[in-house]
């Protein structure tokens, strides 16, 4: 599974900083995302749920290849798994779509929209 965002439009991106994602029944949640020296973006949950608490990487994918993955477990972070994922859509600045495959091609997303105000303690 490969990006279906081109390469040359993830590189230029500005992707890094802080998001709001909606991850469903689980909510909004706030999330940090980071490029690496290796042009990976790191997306690690500052709030955090009862399946993936705040700390931990949500999702990551290399800007090169727009290969990714997400984590994802059970209540109480059991059982937690990587699932491939991409980069679908960069509406503008401001938004984009990360998509997984789960069962029986299952088209998951999470939409992510640039948080602009950062309270002090998530700093």
């Amino acid at each position: 599974m490969h990006s279906s965002v081109k390469v040359s439009e993830l590189m230029c991106a500005d992707l890094e900083g802080f998001w709001e994602a909606d991850f469903g029944p689980n909510g909004i949640e706030l999330l940090e995302i980071c490029r690496s020296e290796s042009d990976v973006l790191v997306a690690r949950k500052v709030t955090g749920d009862e399946h993936v608490p705040g700390g931990q990487v949500s999702f990551e994918f290399a800007l090169r290849t727009g290969d990714g993955r997400i984590q994802i477990a059970q209540r109480n972070f059991r059982d937690r798994e990587w699932k491939r994922a991409i980069i679908s859509q960069i509406q503008d600045h401001n938004h984009f779509v990360f998509t997984w495959y789960e069962l029986l091609d299952l088209n998951l997303a999470l939409s992510c929209t640039q948080h602009t105000q950062v309270c002090a303690q998530h700093m």
